[in-house]
């Protein structure tokens, strides 16, 4: 089960990231098919081993905890850090490039209406970091 300390685990963080799931899963079905296991990731045979196989799979994982800390941010910049221990101990350690690439996704809300619509400058952002 989870910690009832809140200190150590934040409910509404947990919450935030599993509906997330409900819209960050269809648009990388959708647009980016990366069944393949290329090197986008330098700890993938980590997360391989705690159960996200493919590089799609590990492209929403990160959406959604970068979708989690930057509601952290806005809503409990007190338990940030931590969440971000949370995620690098599970071997999302790249999390940083993924939030800048949503706050780039933030930045530019006028001229994308969500998400979705910029999605493919954001796998193109994710490809140039990668390179």
């Amino acid at each position: 089960m989870y910690p009832v300390d809140a200190s150590l685990f934040n409910y509404d963080a947990f919450l935030f990231h599993k509906f997330s799931h409900i819209f960050i899963n269809p648009i990388v079905d959708t647009y980016l098919p990366l069944k393949e296991n290329i090197d986008l990731f330098s700890n993938f045979s980590k997360l391989q081993e705690i159960g996200y196989g493919s590089n799609d799979s590990i492209v929403k994982e990160y959406l959604v905890r970068a979708v989690t800390q930057r509601y952290l941010y806005f809503t409990n910049s007190n338990f940030i850090e931590r969440q971000k221990e949370i995620d690098a101990s599970f071997g999302f350690v790249e999390m940083d490039d993924f939030i800048e690439l949503f706050i780039n996704y933030e930045l530019k809300r006028e001229q994308y209406v969500n998400f979705e619509n910029y999605f493919k400058e954001f796998v193109q952002n994710l490809r140039n970091k990668t390179k």
